[in-house]
């Protein structure tokens, strides 16, 4: 592990004599002579800041010496910890939906070692251009009943990445004249549609006329960023974190905390990506992720 304190590395081979010494990524070091099929050598901390793999051989000094030909490697990892490393590829998962490599799993790790590391890793990820273009792909499948074409999906990644939040975007794909035909081309139908796919539930004939008498006013856009901004919907969607990532229900506290905060959906998932909880529960969360 990167970091580390340093260590004595035992190198088996053949033909070792006396004044042979053991290099690390080509530096020699200190070398203890064992036998003439063993020897130590010391490494200290300072060669295994950064992760890599690092080349290991022997040379035997002239005359009649030369380095050996076979090469062994030792790889060096940054994370602190197996818990670290499964926070992180629980997020790949959960996040990116996909495996995490060994290179991506190391290159958030020195971040997460720092004060607010978790929460800068899962803003990180969370926020990535792989993150926001899976998010738009699903929101099309979800509530278009199809694939996202590129300009579509692009022009609603390039929104986010330009400061528009979730309500916002998925506020316009909901707002869109698409949205409205599929729902049922009518006003009142548009609406019972938001009921049925946000807050999943039937809407009484007093709600619908309320958010259809607002359409003149703020649009189809502003209706369906209202249900996502809403109180109700935040409830759900605080819910369904914690169930998802905590696997646990939230207390009605824990809940009323989380709505009545300024967070948006964005910053909600955050928030609770980056508790101890989480981090405590992710090396579980791995198991059924993959």
């Amino acid at each position: 592990t990167a970091g580390i304190a340093g260590f004595t590395l035992t190198v088996n081979g053949a033909n070792f004599i006396s004044s042979s010494i053991v290099k690390l990524n080509g530096l020699p070091r200190t070398t203890t002579f064992i036998s003439a099929t063993q020897l130590t050598a010391q490494i200290p901390s300072s060669d295994i800041v950064i992760r890599g793999q690092y080349p290991i051989t022997v040379t035997n000094p002239a005359p009649g010496g030369g380095t050996s030909n076979g090469q062994i490697t030792i790889a060096v990892d940054n994370c602190a910890s197996a818990q670290d490393r499964a926070y992180i590829s629980t997020l790949y998962g959960l996040i990116l939906q996909r495996l995490s490599t060994k290179t991506d799993v190391s290159s958030w790790c020195p971040m997460l070692a720092q004060p607010n590391g978790r929460y800068n890793v899962s803003t990180g990820i969370e926020r990535s251009l792989e993150a926001r273009i899976i998010l738009v792909k699903y929101w099309y499948r979800a509530y278009l009943g199809r694939e996202g074409d590129a300009n579509g999906v692009n022009t609603q990644v390039n929104a986010i990445v330009n400061g528009a939040t979730e309500e916002q975007t998925l506020g316009n794909i909901l707002g869109s004249d698409e949205y409205f035909i599929i729902s049922g081309g009518t006003n009142r139908a548009f609406v019972s549609a938001l009921y049925r796919d946000l807050l999943k539930r039937a809407a009484s004939q007093s709600e619908i006329n309320g958010w259809v008498n607002l359409i003149p006013s703020i649009g189809r856009n502003g209706v369906a960023t209202g249900f996502l901004k809403s109180t109700e919907y935040r409830n759900g969607f605080v819910k369904f974190l914690y169930i998802n990532l905590l696997g646990r229900t939230p207390s009605n506290a824990e809940i009323k905390g989380w709505v009545d905060s300024p967070n948006n959906l964005t910053n909600l998932r955050i928030g609770l990506e980056s508790s101890q909880e989480f981090y405590n529960r992710s090396q579980f969360l791995l198991l059924f992720i993959y």
